[in-house]
């Protein structure tokens, strides 16, 4: 059915005769034709910047990747920060040179990598029951009523990813989601990494080490008084998240947090993208364009009448209605505000009662109320 690529430890390509699905391939199988990273799990991808592809002795995982690797295999971003996806219209995926989030990347930029769906927003993942991977050709957005998601292994209920499953299973695959009828009391998360103490993601790790080593949680009781977060890229004062740089700098550049007491006053925050106006990160945009497409903010004196919200849960709100909301909630909250009149100024506010067989009446108060009472309460 496919090519051999495993073979038994040790041996040389020649000698693969196992594909990776072949149900007599052995246990202590290995790849014996690609190349291997140091931890013997995946082929490598990462090496030291500057070096060609040949150089890639690390995966993704490697718990002895250095932080000064770089992907050396996949095509960068001109900022340095991932991978190229976006070029010009028309332009082929060899073209590729920006990210998602580099600063340089023009308002025009489509992706040029990715395989899009027919409305050319996004990416396909929905096909017809029964067809593979490759045949998706729908987003969620326009899938018909009979397509179903062909791209990602589904649960058992076939409603959601799989991300529980049996540790003691031989494929150590996850088989069931979180809400599965079927999922037994002792499945675990076997995609999440957890902490020691089973509770939460880890962020925490020893000093000096990489992101990889993180082991606890912010809570887990076994944390060292020492241990700091190496998860994200810390400032120059080891308090926070650095993501302050210089004007003109892309996101690899960040070494500044919002406090720190180096950071000069030029500084401009380079990992969250701005509105065009400066003062915010953007979240409206054209209807007709993507969601990373988003270039003004909500008081932004340049966002046209047209403009949506293309991300967070208002998505699809125009700001013209948002105003129009704002506004009636102003006036229905002014009478409020007005000095309060006592029973006999609302009395002659308010219209006689209207005579008929639709008349009711009301209890009276024998004597005056010896407070003020709000027009809330005198139309009651």
């Amino acid at each position: 059915k496919a090519q051999p690529t495993f073979g038994m430890p040790g041996e040389s390509s020649i000698k693969a005769r196992w594909c990776v699905r072949c149900p007599t391939k052995p246990d202590e199988a290995v790849n014996v034709v690609s190349k291997r990273c140091e931890c013997g799990k995946v082929r490598p991808v990462f090496g030291l910047r500057g070096e060609g592809s040949g150089g890639a002795r690390w995966c993704a995982k490697c718990p002895s990747k250095p932080d000064a690797a770089v992907n050396v295999v996949c095509k960068m971003c001109e900022c340095g920060w991932g991978q190229a996806y976006f070029g010009l219209a028309g332009e082929g995926r060899g073209l590729a040179r920006w990210c998602s989030y580099c600063p340089t990347k023009p308002q025009d930029a489509v992706d040029v990598v990715s395989k899009m769906c027919k409305c050319g927003h996004a990416q396909p993942c929905f096909g017809l029951p029964g067809e593979g991977g490759g045949a998706a050709r729908w987003c969620s957005r326009c899938k018909p009523d009979n397509a179903v998601n062909v791209k990602s292994r589904r649960c058992e209920c076939g409603k959601s990813r799989p991300v529980f499953g049996i540790l003691d299973d031989m494929d150590g695959e996850a088989r069931w989601c979180a809400g599965c009828p079927t999922k037994p009391e002792a499945a675990v998360d076997m995609v999440t990494k957890r902490c020691e103490c089973g509770k939460a993601q880890p962020s925490f790790g020893i000093p000096g080490e990489g992101r990889r080593s993180a082991r606890w949680c912010a809570q887990c009781p076994t944390k060292p008084d020492y241990a700091e977060g190496v998860i994200g890229k810390r400032c120059a004062c080891g308090k926070a998240r650095s993501v302050f740089g210089m004007p003109g700098e892309g996101r690899g550049s960040a070494r500044w947090c919002i406090n720190c007491p180096d950071k000069p006053g030029d500084a401009v925050n380079v990992i969250n993208r701005k509105c065009e106006c400066g003062s915010a990160i953007p979240s409206y945009g054209i209807p007709e364009e993507r969601r990373g497409a988003a270039r003004w903010c909500a008081r932004c004196p340049t966002k046209p009448s047209g403009a949506v919200i293309l991300s967070g849960p208002r998505r699809g709100v125009t700001g013209v209605k948002r105003k129009a909301r704002s506004h009636k909630a102003q006036h229905a909250t002014a009478p409020l505000l007005a000095k309060p009149r006592t029973r006999s100024d609302a009395a002659q506010t308010l219209p006689s009662p209207s005579t008929g067989s639709e008349n009711r009446s009301s209890p009276t108060r024998s004597t005056p109320p010896s407070h003020p009472i709000t027009p809330i309460e005198a139309a009651s």
